[in-house]
């Protein structure tokens, strides 16, 4: 939880600044997952899917949203077999504004920033 803070606030300090990008992503995630997309982003209903690629076999996969004070707001877990991973997700019932999706197989991580205007 400490990552996901410290990542959320230098996310909010970037958004200040105007320098904020839609993802945050290290060399190691490439090997696991790759072909990352979110979609539609920004969301004006706040329905989004995602979609990525699993380039080695898993047991599960974890898919969490959190605000920008680091609260989560949305959890699902799923098998995440290896190929081609779709799943969609809705953020209908909390405020517009901006989120930080986190996409979690094994000991890695990927997280995008998603738009819920």
């Amino acid at each position: 939880m400490k990552h996901i803070f410290t990542l959320l606030i230098i996310f909010a300090l970037a958004l200040g600044s105007g320098l904020a990008q839609d993802s945050f992503s290290s060399s190691s995630e490439a090997t696991l997952i790759t072909n990352v997309s979110v979609y539609p982003n920004p969301s004006h209903t706040g329905d989004f899917s995602v979609k990525f690629l699993i380039n080695s076999p898993q047991d599960r996969l974890q898919i969490k949203v959190y605000n920008l004070i680091g609260r989560e707001v949305y959890s699902n877990q799923a098998k995440a077999s290896q190929g081609q991973f779709k799943t969609s997700f809705s953020l209908q019932s909390l405020p517009k504004g901006f989120y930080m999706l986190e996409v979690t197989i094994g000991d890695k991580r990927i997280t995008r920033r998603l738009a819920f205007s």
